[in-house]
């Protein structure tokens, strides 16, 4: 048996906005379309993101995502979940 792949699960933290950004791209375009990209900068810029986290092995960001919540409106839902091909 292999042994597993030591991982850590952490929120984001201003020093993966551009580890974060490269895994969007990676997942352009069978994920996400180039033209989204603006959307996620700005909302990785906004750091409106508690509840937003990053998988890091040998200190390599391997995916990112959370949840968001919007009260005002009643509805919750997944925010930007993305993996390293």
């Amino acid at each position: 048996m292999e042994a597993p792949i030591p991982f850590e699960i952490r929120p984001y933290q201003s020093g993966d906005f551009f580890h974060c950004l490269e895994l969007f791209d990676l997942n352009c375009p069978k994920f996400f379309d180039h033209s989204e990209k603006p959307k996620f900068r700005n909302w990785l810029e906004d750091g409106q993101m508690d509840k937003f986290f990053v998988l890091i092995s040998n200190e390599t960001v391997l995916a990112c995502g959370g949840v968001y919540e919007d009260p005002d409106q009643e509805e919750a839902g997944l925010a930007w979940g993305m993996v390293h091909p």
